[in-house]
């Protein structure tokens, strides 16, 4: 009687590690799971007063809506940049005015031209005896589909921004921003 109890025992311990504790039973090496599609963009930090690239609203897996955001700037009346992208990874398709430099029904104008393949010279300003604006809002967006899985940097150069009288403003930070599409 105690030989066959022990053999319960025995045969009751060694079946408990094949139940596996609820872990699917499979014993072997799980596939690497996917990542979503989808394009992420994590703006760089800057200190305020800045001139900032953050994803707008309208973002979808496929496309990015970026919108370049004044952030606490002052006496602004113009700006212009280049703006550098990853085409590996972006197709840029278009641009839209934001309310903060043309806003109050001031006059402005904006242009925004391809240069390349990956770069963008944007110039903005407000027209005619128009104060400068103050605070922060949305300058301009623009629009990029994923065209390309993969890491890449949206990059200002030749930056500058100006003040009524002409005089460039000084102190000002530029945060560009890294982009990660995953298709």
């Amino acid at each position: 009687m105690r030989l066959a109890a022990a053999g319960l025992l025995a045969l009751a311990l060694l079946s408990v590690p094949a139940c596996g504790g609820g872990g699917g039973g499979g014993g072997g090496p799980q596939p690497p799971t996917r990542p979503l599609p989808g394009i992420t963009l994590t703006p760089a930090g800057a200190a305020s007063p800045a001139f900032r690239l953050v994803s707008g609203p309208a973002s979808t897996t496929t496309v990015l809506e970026v919108e370049v955001r004044a952030d606490g700037v002052s006496d602004l009346y113009g700006l212009a940049f280049d703006l550098s992208y990853p085409s590996a990874q972006l197709r840029f398709d278009s641009f839209a005015e934001g309310n903060f430099l043309a806003g109050a029904g001031t006059n402005s104008s904006l242009q925004v031209v391809r240069d390349g393949s990956n770069r963008l010279i944007v110039g903005f300003t407000r027209l005619g005896a128009a104060a400068g604006v103050s605070g922060s809002g949305v300058l301009l967006t623009l629009r990029f589909t994923a065209i390309g899985a993969g890491l890449g940097d949206l990059v200002y150069l030749r930056n500058r921004s100006y003040t009524p009288n002409g005089t460039e403003q000084t102190g000002v930070n530029w945060a560009g921003a890294n982009v990660n599409v995953v298709l």
